[in-house]
C-alpha cells in the first residue's frame, strides 16, 4: 500500500480519467485480501522507486480516498473532485467531509479565519466548540475583539452541558460555512504548495 503523498505523486502521472475511476472504486471498498494486496504490492513496487508500505489491510474507503486528495495539488485536486461530483455526488461529498474535519479549522490562515467568523452565528460557534480542541478554541479568541471573546467564552460557559449529536451538527454547519467560503474563492482551507508569489 502506497501513503498518500506517494499515491498522490503517481495518480499525477496518469490520465484523469483513469484516476477519477480509480478514486471511485477504491472510495467504494474497504479492505482487499492480504495476497491480493502483496500481489498488488510487488506490482508496484516493480513500476514505482519508493518504499511500499506492506503492512495492513485497509487500502480503500472514503478516508483513504480523502488522505489522497489532501496530498495533490490544489488544481489537481478540484478538476479530479468536480469529476466525481459529476458521476457521484454523494461520494463526492463523502470525500469532502473527510477530506476537512473540524480539527483542521486551526490551520486555516487568520485573514481567512475572520472572514469565516462573520458567516457562522456566535450560538453556532459556540456549540460546535463544546469538547473541541482548546487550539480551536484559542485561534477563535485571538481572532476577535477582545470584547467580543469576552462576550463569547461567558456565552459558551452559559450553555452547559449539551448532547454530542448537537455539537456535531454545529460542526459540520461551520464546516459547511468554510468549505463555502473556499469554493467561492473567498479563503483558503489548506496550504496550497504549488501556489508561487511574484
Amino acid at each position: 500500500y502506497l501513503g498518500p503523498d506517494l499515491s498522490g505523486e503517481v495518480l499525477s502521472f496518469m490520465p484523469e480519467s483513469s484516476v477519477v475511476e480509480l478514486m471511485i472504486r477504491m472510495a467504494e471498498i474497504d479492505a482487499v485480501d492480504p495476497t491480493a494486496l502483496q500481489e498488488l504490492n510487488n506490482s508496484l513496487e516493480r513500476q514505482v522507486e519508493g518504499v511500499v508500505r506492506k503492512q495492513g489491510s485497509s487500502v480503500g474507503g472514503v478516508k483513504n480516498v480523502a488522505d489522497i486528495f489532501n496530498s495533490l495539488e490544489k488544481a489537481f485536486e478540484e478538476s479530479l473532485m468536480d469529476k466525481i461530483t459529476d458521476v457521484s455526488p454523494d461520494l463526492a461529498n463523502s470525500i469532502q467531509e473527510q477530506m476537512f474535519v473540524f480539527d483542521d479549522l486551526k490551520v486555516i490562515p487568520d485573514r481567512d479565519f475572520q472572514q469565516l467568523l462573520r458567516e457562522v452565528s456566535t450560538d453556532k460557534l459556540a456549540m460546535a466548540l463544546k469538547g473541541a480542541d482548546d487550539a480551536i478554541l484559542q485561534k477563535v479568541i485571538k481572532n476577535m475583539s477582545s470584547r467580543a471573546a469576552e462576550i463569547f467564552q461567558e456565552d459558551m460557559e452559559e450553555l452547559g452541558p449539551v448532547k454530542i449529536v448537537d455539537v456535531e451538527t454545529a460542526q459540520k454547519e461551520v464546516l459547511a460555512a468554510a468549505r463555502k467560503l473556499a469554493d467561492d474563492g473567498k479563503i483558503e482551507l489548506k496550504e496550497d504548495a504549488a501556489a508561487m508569489v511574484g
